[in-house]
This record gives structure tokens, C-alpha cells and sequence, in this order.
């Protein structure tokens, strides 16, 4: 009897806070079996043939919201990654934040995707999956993906307008918090540490519209230096991958600007995306950090096209593109372009659950001049991937 009143009493405590708040718990559980034989001709790095079990953006999240009244709601989100395959349990990194929300849009600041990023999501039928068109979803060293980049930006302040007859528009800034880099890490073009400190030193935005089928979009990103892109340069341009190169430090920010468009009518889907990227300064290095050229300028063009085509509780899906990228330096130009397809089918199992296969190929060729001699490197991926998702 004692036990039994203990546990209603533990109940009622759990269950009270429940009551007066609206909080939902969903995630997704999503993994795959993949097969990745990669090529280099560079004798120096190992060429990858070899099974992998990967989770694919695995998440849990609570989200909720309060009734403030006046027709003005507090919401919150808190997203976490886990990775079901190597018993990394929690990881962070996936939206994450606080706002308001009336008649007059959004207001939100926290972890969350760019505008830019929200523009075209719709538009990529690969998804999360390893033929996804940003070119992080293979392994390292696997060149799959034209190379769109998508950021979830820290510390974001956002505004999302509310739907007007389809249109919609999304702005965000992101303070720098005093970030303080050195521009070419003391070389002798050093120009000195440089400090953000505003309250705009990245900024997106873009509009969307959709309606009946239709969906349109245009996007434009200013990332600050010493953010989002310091990092291996082969992850910003799979086109330029096989030549090893680094983006160590840059005093200019990146600016990305996007334009998508798809429609679907009746089980027929087709999307195209076109995105710009640029440097105007930038330093590039080697692997082996012997310098390139510190102050070079740096664009890439990359577009992909993709269709779909439903029947019964199956989708078959296609997609293509390309990337081509060029650097200008004071000692010659660099040059990549890579082409990269991937054909897949999803079986919905039910409305939660859906199973999938796909293969992707993906090859480039890259050439630079150096010492007066040209250089000429190229590398070929392909994959195969059986996955399964499942939506709680």
C-alpha cells in the first residue's frame, strides 16, 4: 500500500511541470551500410576500399511553446546529435534556441540554420543520405556531393517574416563575441590580429516562395573571416581536393549567394540549385603548411539538378552536378572541376519508417602551375549505401 501511494506520488510530481507546458519529444534514428572504393593519384595517400556503418544525422530533441497572449507565444527548441553506431551518445551542434512568435513572424536567437541553408533544404531529394549535395556526407577523403555548404550558425539572431500567399522571408546576424585571429598566421604578409566584435559580422538572408507545386528561392551569405570555413580547403571545393590545399587564415569574409528552384506535379519532382562562392582574400597553403600563395582570390561555381518520381510507396531518384573552382595566385593559377551523380530508391515501410538504396559517383581533376611546371592530380569516388530512418 505504502509503495503503491509512493509511486502516485513520484507520478503526480513528474507529470505536474508536464501539465503546464506544451513540450513535444521527437528525433530520428538513421543509419546505413555503406561501401566507399576511393582512388588518388597521389602515390603518397592510400586509396579507401572498405565497408563503414555510419549514422546520418541521428538526433533527439524537446521542444515547446507558452501562450503569452495578444496573440504572442514564447517558443524553444533543444536538439542534440547522437551517433548510434560508435557509442558516442550525445553531441551537439544541431538547433538549439529561444524566441518569440506572433501574427508579425519569428524571432529567435540561439543554434540555427542560416537563411541561405533553409532556402534550398527542400530542394535536396538526398538528404542526410551519402549522395547529400553537401560534400561532407562521405567519408574523409571521399569526394561525393557538388560542394553546396550549409551552416548552422552559433550565437544567431534570427527573424523569419510569416507566410504571405506563399512568400516568405528569413534574415539573420551573428555577432563575432570579440573573436580575435591573426590574418596569415604571422607570414610575411602578416597584417596584423584582427578583433569582431559586431553585432552583424555574419549575416544571411533569403526569401522563399511556394505555392501549388512550385518553389522558388534566392539567398545571400557574408560569413566572417576566422569562422565556418577555416578549415581543410578541400571541404570548401571538392573540385580542388585532390591537391591537398588548406585555407589557413583570411582577412575578407566569405560571401555565398544561392539561387533554387523545383516543382512537383502529380508523382513527378525536379529541383535545380546554383550557388557562388568567394574569397577575395585568402591564404592557401599545403597540407604540409609551405605556402601556396597568402593572399590569393578564390570562386567556385557549383549546381546540381535532380528528379523524382513517386509510385506506390516507393520514390526513385536522380540527381547531378558539378563544381568548378578557381584560385588566382601571384605564383600561377589553380583550377578544379568534379562532376558527381547519385541514382537511389526509398521504400516507405510506414509512415515513420522508410528504407532506402542508392549509389554515387563522384571524379575530379585539378591543375595548378608552380616553379614553372604544371601539375595535374585527379581522384574518383564511388558508393553504394542501404539505410534505414525512423521518425519518433
Amino acid at each position: 500500500m505504502k509503495k503503491s501511494l509512493l509511486a502516485a506520488m513520484i507520478a503526480a510530481v513528474v507529470a505536474a511541470p508536464a501539465a503546464n507546458a506544451s513540450v513535444t519529444i521527437y528525433g530520428k534514428i538513421h543509419a546505413s551500410i555503406d561501401m566507399i572504393d576511393y582512388s588518388h593519384s597521389r602515390d603518397t595517400i592510400d586509396d579507401i576500399d572498405a565497408w563503414y556503418v555510419v549514422s546520418r544525422a541521428s538526433r533527439i530533441g524537446f521542444k515547446g511553446t507558452e501562450d503569452l497572449g495578444n496573440g504572442m507565444s514564447l517558443i524553444w527548441k533543444a536538439e542534440t546529435g547522437y551517433d548510434i553506431t560508435d557509442g558516442d551518445a550525445w553531441g551537439g551542434g544541431r538547433n538549439a534556441y529561444i524566441g518569440l512568435a506572433g501574427d508579425w513572424g519569428t524571432f529567435l536567437y540561439g543554434n540555427h540554420d542560416t537563411p541561405l541553408k533553409i532556402s534550398t533544404g527542400k530542394l535536396d531529394l538526398f538528404g542526410d543520405q551519402l549522395g547529400d549535395y553537401n560534400w561532407s556526407a562521405g567519408p574523409e577523403g571521399a569526394l561525393l556531393g557538388p560542394g553546396f555548404h550549409d551552416v548552422r550558425a552559433e550565437n544567431a539572431i534570427a527573424y523569419i517574416s510569416p507566410n504571405m500567399n506563399g512568400l516568405t522571408f528569413a534574415a539573420a546576424i551573428v555577432p563575432g563575441e570579440g573573436l580575435d585571429y591573426d590574418v596569415h598566421g604571422g607570414g610575411p604578409d602578416y597584417t596584423g590580429p584582427h578583433t569582431q566584435n559586431g553585432l552583424a559580422d555574419s549575416y544571411s538572408v533569403a526569401a522563399m516562395y511556394s505555392n501549388n507545386g512550385l518553389h522558388l528561392s534566392a539567398g545571400y551569405e557574408n560569413l566572417m573571416a576566422g569562422t565556418y570555413y577555416d578549415t581543410l580547403f578541400s571541404k570548401i571545393s571538392p573540385s580542388l581536393s585532390s591537391l591537398e590545399l588548406i585555407l589557413r587564415e583570411h582577412d575578407d569574409d566569405m560571401q555565398v549567394w544561392r539561387v533554387g528552384a523545383g516543382y512537383t506535379m502529380n508523382a513527378f519532382t525536379v529541383n535545380f540549385v546554383y550557388e557562388n562562392q568567394q574569397f577575395d582574400d585568402v591564404g592557401i597553403w599545403r597540407r604540409n603548411y609551405s605556402v601556396i600563395n597568402p593572399r590569393s582570390e578564390y570562386e567556385a561555381d557549383a549546381w546540381q539538378v535532380s528528379a523524382a518520381y513517386d509510385f506506390g510507396n516507393n520514390r526513385i531518384k536522380l540527381a547531378y552536378g558539378e563544381n568548378d573552382a578557381d584560385v588566382v595566385t601571384e605564383s600561377g593559377p589553380i583550377s578544379g572541376k568534379s562532376q558527381h551523380w547519385t541514382l537511389g530508391l526509398d521504400h516507405k515501410l510506414s509512415k515513420r519508417t522508410m528504407a532506402y538504396a542508392q549509389y554515387a559517383h563522384a571524379e575530379s581533376d585539378a591543375d595548378y602551375e608552380a616553379d614553372g611546371r604544371d601539375y595535374s592530380m585527379d581522384e574518383e569516388t564511388s558508393g553504394f549505401s542501404i539505410g534505414l530512418v525512423h521518425s519518433f
